[in-house]
């Protein structure tokens, strides 16, 4: 799986490693954002997804091919 965006260093993420802060979160017209003002576009949120969709989707190929052969 691809390095959470949590793991990097700038400062701009310290906040959303603390996990109160986190939830914290609110919908701003198509994407999330925290009390800082600090959020994600919604193109980037929809890339992550399809990304993870497409990362998820060849495990569940690579473990059916395995247990069937």
């Amino acid at each position: 799986m691809e390095s959470s965006i949590l793991n990097d260093s700038r400062k701009v993420f310290e906040p959303l490693k603390n996990k109160d802060y986190f939830k914290k979160f609110s919908l701003d017209n198509w994407t999330i954002v925290w009390p800082n003002d600090f959020g994600f576009a919604p193109e980037f949120l929809y890339e992550l997804t399809v990304r993870q969709n497409k990362s998820l989707e060849k495990r569940k190929y690579e473990l059916v091919f395995r247990i069937n052969f």
